[in-house]
């Protein structure tokens, strides 16, 4: 019975437009085990993305109000579903980008082993699609001044348009040093906004930060070397992280893996000057893609490797690189909001059960 609830729960999860395959490696079921159990398993299954009350499930499912209401608070607890305080309704959420960032403050070693195995397989589900669910955001103050600059190319602006932002560890640089791996890069660079901030916040995984708090911070992991990223949408992403190559499982999924639809590259790319360039190799340093190498002592891009970060343009002393537009045709307006990326995705995939 336990194996069987746990099954069912897997196949729930892998009818989200993110995934989550069966593992050979029973990885998956492992995974379940440790977050959830029998009764929290049994719930999970008949929520949604779409929100619902203590109440309508209860009515739905045949059972006792309280006694649901009671089960599905501890698993919001646990950072299993997500909870809307004011409405107090529930929802289904994938487990990754999900239910495992909300395992921050309960990682240990036997979680951060569980995903290691586990990350593999999801990471060939979770990138599967053409559409990438995350993209680049070029360091902000390197972006072509002759030009427009859409808004949600624009870390600021995102921060100034989210209304409350809050600040929590990057669950991958903590992860990894459980495991004796990684960098020595901040932890508490992970910025969340409305309406994910509150359940961080209720839970203890973030605190609140102001807007000119989240500037700061993002200038922080720029000078730590971090690459910014957020959610592939033009207006209301919850989220902007800040990535290490050697700890994030999106940019993990490019270098480690070769899926280049983990993330979308951002709509710049660097121009060398040869003529500026003293061959110092500051920025093959600190390229997170190694796109960058020396040729004939001089700095030469991989165009194919480069995601537009713009790290190179700040570590350079000489100024010799510049961030310009790449190519009209190579850039694509993200989707409008988060229901109809998950919906491109869902049929990119065909993974058409909760998104039409």
């Amino acid at each position: 019975m336990h194996l069987e609830v746990m099954e069912k729960l897997r196949e729930h999860l892998a009818m989200h437009p993110l995934g989550f395959p069966r593992s050979t490696s029973k990885a998956q079921i492992h995974m379940l085990e440790h977050l959830f159990d029998d009764d929290e398993a049994q719930l999970a299954v008949h929520l949604s993305p779409n929100p619902e009350t203590a109440q309508g499930l209860a009515s739905k499912l045949g059972q006792d109000t309280e006694k649901l209401q009671k089960l599905l608070d501890a698993m919001a607890k646990k950072g299993l579903i997500l909870k809307s305080k004011n409405r107090n309704n529930f929802r289904m959420m994938p487990f990754m980008p999900g239910m495992y960032e909300f395992q921050i403050n309960s990682m240990d070693k036997e979680l951060a082993l569980l995903f290691e195995d586990l990350y593999p397989e999801l990471a060939q589900d979770l990138f599967a699609s053409p559409t990438a669910f995350t993209k680049v955001l070029a360091v902000e103050k390197h972006l072509p001044v002759d030009m427009e600059i859409l808004p949600y190319e624009r870390a600021s602006q995102i921060v100034k348009a989210a209304g409350r932002i809050a600040v929590s560890e990057c669950i991958c640089r903590k992860e990894q040093k459980l495991l004796g791996k990684g960098c020595s890069r901040p932890l508490e660079t992970c910025i969340v906004f409305a309406p994910m901030d509150e359940q961080y916040i209720d839970l203890g995984l973030a605190q609140p930060m102001s807007v000119d708090e989240a500037l700061k911070c993002l200038e922080k992991g720029e000078k730590a070397g971090l690459v910014r990223t957020t959610l592939n949408v033009q207006s209301r992403p919850t989220f902007i992280c800040q990535c290490c190559s050697c700890c994030c499982a999106l940019i993990k999924g490019v270098t480690t893996l070769d899926i280049p639809t983990a993330l979308v590259k951002s709509g710049f790319h660097p121009v060398i000057e040869w003529e500026s360039c003293n061959g110092c190799e500051a920025c093959t340093s600190i390229c997170p893609m190694k796109a960058l190498s020396m040729d004939d002592e001089k700095a030469t891009l991989n165009e194919t490797k480069c995601i537009g970060c713009g790290l190179c343009v700040s570590e350079c002393p000489l100024n010799a690189i510049t961030l310009e537009a790449r190519p009209k045709q190579e850039v694509l307006a993200p989707p409008s909001n988060f229901v109809e990326l998950m919906t491109t995705i869902a049929r990119e995939k065909g993974k058409t059960y909760f998104y039409k």
